[in-house]
């Protein structure tokens, strides 16, 4: 706790805060302890008293009166004291930074005049030229508002040798430097671990803030939904304070969409939260420096980055989406959140392991049938990938579903080093896909969504792919071939009088949809059959001998079935 003395006034207006004691004796010694700082921020008025008045007296026209401001050329402070002998302003030779408290002892003799100032150690001793001070009193103030307009002056006051920490710093400036004290409401600027920045809502545009040099800071807050961008060549460094036990480092977004265009540095874990709506996309180097990230709230974290530095780590994504264009040095754990890469659509790199728990989302959005910008999104993951929980496959304008009949689009959503497991559950264009066939050894799944367009989850060792597929007439199991098993199905389930029309569909061999599954469907599938798969040959090639054989076969209990249905 501190107590702050605040005067705006007009240019040449003494209108006086302050605050006073009482010495109602006439003699002997009065002294009075304290911390003092003087802000930076402050104006330098018309006086050389224009930035604060301490006395030490009867009044602030005698006694131990001093005057504090005349900046020097290395930027400080200096002390003046008022020779009321002489009615003149003696200069101290004391000087003080800004922004930094000092311990001041300040004493007057009633009975000589004889005063002492020591301030931090450093003492002077000289004599004011005034006797017979009857009640007295010490008086603190702010100085003059100087000719320039009604800036505010301030002093903060504290107990001696107890001088206030400050740990808050809220952003007050226009766009500009981090390093300018000005810019904030608390004196100096934000840059220990023990120091937060906070950009809040009373700034109603959007900013940008930079520093060119390194800042450490504990935590840094936005809640203002004007775009703030933290820029310039310094490193942000988010670092845990040194109490016992340490508060871990922050960033926070309450509202808005703000970025880091600077560089962004982990000392220690670090926790991002963010809140539902709102987003802060790293658009620099993103080092995790060995230590995890976790990343909470239903709003979204972008990595953009295209730098890797550092000794790894980790993003836990426990909430909300991570996102971007970027690459994360280290490994992602998506246990309750969302990773979405690309900012519609992209490819995002983890540099380490990818392991996606039952609770964790992969949204894959879809606008071409290529990774990357006008494609689809994809997941590039250097090491191994363990997969659970979700996929989201989201189709958007320009894609389309395959049009011809034999036509198929692959997009590999994911690729690793190692694949190990499967989603639990795959939605594409928020309707859950089933197992219509599979899933088989590596755990891929067809669904039949209808009309033989045919949705596959493929896995492999080393990938994910989605595919759709239009079938062709005769590819019951939309597998890419037409070969006996198609058959076999058309076989079992033939019904030419339509007698199962309610369930008769592709996969039970009705190509032509007309509820029935008769010899035009055969002639469908016999005019298609293709063993080796029609990707690789013409529909319609020679089957082989034992296939022939086959066919014909099964043609001539078909030709029985049909004899019997006729009697």
């Amino acid at each position: 706790n501190y107590l702050v003395l605040d005067r705006a006034g007009n240019s040449g207006t003494d209108g006086r805060a302050y605050i006073e004691g009482f010495d109602t004796l006439d003699s002997g010694v009065v002294g009075a302890n304290f911390s003092l700082l003087l802000p930076s921020t402050n104006s330098v008025g018309v006086t050389n008293s224009s930035e604060g008045n301490i006395g030490l007296g009867p009044n602030m026209s005698g006694g131990l009166y001093l005057g504090l401001g005349q900046k020097n050329a290395s930027g400080q402070f200096k002390i003046d004291y008022f020779d009321a002998a002489a009615s003149t302003w003696v200069d101290s030779g004391l000087t003080y930074a800004y922004d930094t408290w000092q311990v001041w002892e300040m004493s007057v003799n009633e009975d000589t005049g004889d005063a002492t100032l020591a301030i931090d150690g450093d003492s002077i001793n000289f004599n004011i030229g005034r006797v017979d001070f009857g009640v007295n009193r010490l008086e603190i103030e702010g100085g003059f508002a100087g000719a320039s307009g009604p800036p505010h002056n301030q002093i903060f006051i504290d107990a001696a040798g107890q001088p206030a920490v400050f740990s808050e710093f809220t952003w007050i400036g226009d766009n500009g430097d981090w390093n300018n004290a000005g810019n904030w409401d608390s004196p100096g600027f934000p840059d220990t671990q023990a120091h937060s920045a906070i950009f809040g809502d009373s700034i109603g545009s959007e900013q940008t803030i930079f520093s060119n040099t390194p800042v450490t800071v504990n935590s840094i807050r936005f809640n203002n939904a004007n775009t703030h961008a933290v820029a310039g060549t310094g490193s942000f460094n988010l670092a845990a304070t040194t109490e016992n036990p340490p508060v871990s480092p922050t960033l926070q977004v309450d509202q808005g969409d703000h970025q880091f265009q600077a560089a962004v540095n982990l000392v220690n874990d670090t926790t991002a939260t963010i809140a539902s709506g709102a987003s802060l996309s790293i658009n620099n180097q993103l080092d995790l420096g060995g230590n995890v990230l976790t990343k909470t709230g239903d709003g979204t974290l972008s990595v953009n980055n295209a730098l890797i530095t550092g000794n790894g780590g980790s993003i836990a994504n426990n909430s909300g989406v991570l996102a971007g264009v970027g690459t994360v040095g280290g490994n992602v754990d998506n246990l309750g959140g969302t990773v979405a890469p690309g900012n519609s659509p992209g490819v995002l790199t983890v540099n380490g392991n990818y392991t996606q728990g039952s609770g964790g989302t992969l949204e894959i959005e879809v606008t071409g049938t290529s990774p990357g910008e006008s494609g689809h999104d994809q997941l590039s993951v250097t090491g191994a990938a363990s997969l659970d929980g979700t996929l989201d496959i989201v189709p958007q304008a320009p894609y389309a579903d395959p049009s011809v009949r034999g036509a198929s689009e692959n997009m590999v959503i994911l690729t690793a080093g190692t694949v190990t497991g499967t989603f639990s559950t795959v939605n594409y264009d928020g309707n859950a896909l089933t197992a219509d066939f599979g899933p088989d050894a590596n755990g891929s799944i067809r669904d039949h969504v209808g009309s033989g367009l045919f949705r596959s989850v493929i896995y492999s060792d080393s990938n994910v792919t989605v595919q759709n597929l239009l079938a062709l007439e005769g590819d019951t199991d939309g597998d890419k071939d037409v070969d006996i098993t198609d058959f076999n199905s058309l076989s079992t389930n033939f019904d030419p009088g339509g007698n199962n029309s309610a369930t008769n569909d592709w996969i039970h061999a009705d190509f032509d949809l007309d509820g029935d599954i008769d010899i035009t469907d055969f002639n469908a599938l016999s005019a298609n059959f293709a063993p080796g798969g029609y990707a690789a040959s013409s529909p319609g090639q020679i089957p082989e001998p034992s296939a022939v054989v086959l066919v014909l076969i099964g043609l001539s209990g078909l030709m029985v079935t049909m004899q019997r249905s006729r009697n």
